[in-house]
């Protein structure tokens, strides 16, 4: 399968739970997720990507929200989120890309 590697995905401090008690916004990963679907569709690989979780834990948060499918060929929490699962990602978080400046 070709697919989009996504080599470091994180968010901002502000917006990762692991390190504020109360996150300025929600949804982020589920963004950048669809960012990186997006992408991979327009490379012709249909909406395929891989990755790795940084934990045990994070791998189990991608399985649960993401439909993620952990293949562990290259790392133990190596991962992929293809068809019908890139797709409700997509559709979740109605990806809008911009080139706008904020």
């Amino acid at each position: 399968m070709q697919s989009v590697f996504v080599s470091w995905m994180v968010a901002a401090p502000h917006n990762n739970h692991d390190l504020v008690e109360q996150q300025k916004y929600y949804g982020v990963g589920g963004h950048l997720f669809a960012v990186a679907i997006q992408k991979s569709v327009e490379y012709g690989f249909g909406g395929a990507i891989t990755g790795f979780a940084s934990s045990e834990e994070k791998l189990k948060h991608y399985i649960k929200w993401f439909d993620a499918i952990p293949i562990g060929i290259l790392h133990p929490y190596h991962l992929a989120i293809a068809g019908e699962a890139a797709r409700k990602v997509v559709e979740t978080y109605e990806y809008h890309w911009s080139d706008d400046q904020l």
